[in-house]
């Protein structure tokens, strides 16, 4: 049974009849074992997946609530894409003398994937965005995004610029994310827009250019993220819209891939922006105004003096 953010009390009906596996993310699964829809006594196996996502998006509070509320015989088995300290550490806590097996990475094509990043002032990435997709002709494009908000900003721009776009965020429900990303695969939509939330689950075959409209904070994922294009050795183009407030996530990204990423100037983009220095902008005596205007007790002391006439 496959448990998510749908009908609860429908759930509780499925759960009554009697079931065997239970996929469920950790915040309904909690709700259904307090309200006592759901009986884990028995519990023998239990299987964190994606463990990795889980701890970076702040979840690992509730896998161990889950976690305390089994069996204390059981087997249990965490999955993850990467494993930085930071997880090895929680996984401590959680398993017994762990056997510990690592996949065998896939060969890539060192050329299969053509990364750009282009320098832009920050104002300017919609637009960019825009220029690129219609300068390049891409059929197909999928450009990732921080914030599900701005997601959804930057799909009304789209469309209001004649492309064809969709977003994809933790707002929607599960058979809206199925249509959407079912239009994109067709082709329906053009440009699909998505957070890091989704990023790990989106294959779509021959996808041609992926595009960081925004760079994440960690850098594990940028190389997830541009995973998505030249898949079973097929060519693909990942692009970078960089600003100057993303050079530490740049940096960041630099180290973990060995890779120099030389910054590019976009055509038709001149970046005004300055890099930040780290000082206030304000100059000493406008503080001083400031805490001046603030100590002001009445409206008669905000005005001037009157001249006698």
């Amino acid at each position: 049974m496959y448990l998510r953010w749908v009908d609860k009390e429908q759930q509780k009906a499925h759960l009554s009849i009697g079931w065997e596996v239970v996929v469920a993310t950790p915040g309904r699964l909690i709700e259904l074992v307090a309200e006592q829809a759901l009986d884990v006594s028995m519990v023998s196996n239990v299987v964190l997946d994606e463990a990795d996502r889980m701890l970076e998006m702040g979840f690992w509070t509730d896998v161990q609530r889950i976690i305390q509320s089994l069996p204390e015989q059981r087997q249990t088995l965490l999955f993850s894409a990467t494993f930085p300290q930071a997880l090895e550490d929680k996984a401590k806590t959680l398993l017994s003398s762990p056997v510990f097996i690592e996949a065998q990475k896939e060969a890539k094509n060192e050329g299969a994937i053509e990364e750009i990043l282009y320098l832009v002032n920050k104002g300017s990435k919609a637009k960019a965005l825009i220029d690129q997709i219609t300068r390049n002709d891409w059929s197909q494009v999928l450009v990732f995004i921080g914030a599900k908000d701005n997601a959804d900003a930057l799909c009304k721009k789209l469309s209001k610029a004649g492309l064809s776009a969709a977003a994809l965020h933790g707002n929607k429900n599960q058979a809206e994310r199925e249509a959407t990303l079912e239009s994109f695969k067709q082709q329906k939509v053009r440009v699909l827009i998505a957070t890091d939330l989704l990023a790990r689950g989106i294959h779509v075959e021959s996808l041609p250019v992926v595009i960081n409209f925004e760079l994440p904070s960690n850098p594990e994922t940028y190389v997830h993220r541009i995973g998505r294009t030249a898949r079973a050795g097929q060519q693909g183009v990942a692009v970078s819209l960089v600003c100057h407030g993303e050079t530490e996530y740049l940096d960041a990204i630099r180290k973990t891939t060995s890779r120099e990423f030389v910054l590019k100037e976009l055509g038709g983009f001149p970046v005004t922006d300055k890099p930040s220095t780290g000082e206030n902008k304000r100059a000493p005596r406008d503080k001083q105004a400031n805490r001046r205007t603030q100590r002001k007790k009445s409206i008669k002391q905000f005005q001037g003096k009157n001249k006698r006439s």
